[in-house]
């Protein structure tokens, strides 16, 4: 029995090998050849005056005209009574351009940063969807819109041109200033400096926790 064990010992026990992975022929991999992944963004002016305005919608007018170009301002929404349809719905970048305006007959106060009156606004309902009968009486209005021939089209830009330099250059920065305050009063300028300071992450402006973004 020994002598079988002994015989045993003396064996060699063999490894199993991995197999070698052979490169795909008829490939080279070129790193230099590596493209990154870019979106071009278009800088539009601000449509704070009917001039600027009415550029801005030439513009837009021309990127929809294309051969390819999508007619984003003509829409297939549902109406009042339930029904889809084309609608034209023309914007100044985010702001509306209302076909007409209705008096709702209330008032409401608009308040300053620290709670004071600013001014006071009559409710109105704005009507942003103009309903037409095809593609092309949308094409159409939209070009009539550009072409500044039509004046109670004109008196729509001029409110919406209106409407937007006041979000721009009234709204926002009061936003901004309401934020600085609370961030203020919660103490935050104390451990994190002052609203609109860069941060260590390279914020230019922080988030205040009580205060939502409202744009």
């Amino acid at each position: 029995m020994a002598q079988v064990a002994r015989k045993q010992s003396n064996r060699k026990v063999s490894k199993p090998t991995q197999k070698r992975i052979k490169p795909m022929a008829g490939f080279n991999f070129d790193p230099n050849k590596a493209e990154a992944v870019t979106k071009v963004v278009m800088n539009r002016q601000e449509c704070t005056t009917y001039e600027s305005a009415m550029s801005y919608i030439n513009d837009r007018l021309k990127e929809m005209s294309k051969e390819d170009g999508k007619w984003e301002w003509i829409q297939e929404l549902t109406g009042p009574d339930g029904k889809k349809g084309l609608k034209v719905v023309a914007t100044l970048k985010t702001m509306p351009i209302y076909w007409k305006i209705e008096d709702a007959g209330p008032t409401v106060d608009i308040l300053n940063p620290d709670g004071s009156k600013r001014e006071t606004r009559k409710v109105l309902v704005n009507h942003s969807r103009y309903p037409v009968s095809s593609m092309e009486e949308g094409q159409a209005m939209i070009r009539a819109l550009a072409s500044g021939e039509v004046e109670a089209m004109n008196e729509c830009v001029r409110a919406a041109a209106e409407a937007y330099a006041d979000v721009v250059n009234v709204e926002l920065p009061a936003i901004n200033e309401k934020a600085a305050m609370l961030w203020t009063e919660d103490g935050y300028a104390d451990t994190h400096g002052a609203w609109g300071e860069g941060d260590t992450a390279g914020t230019r402006v922080k988030k205040c926790p009580r205060q939502k973004p409202t744009l």
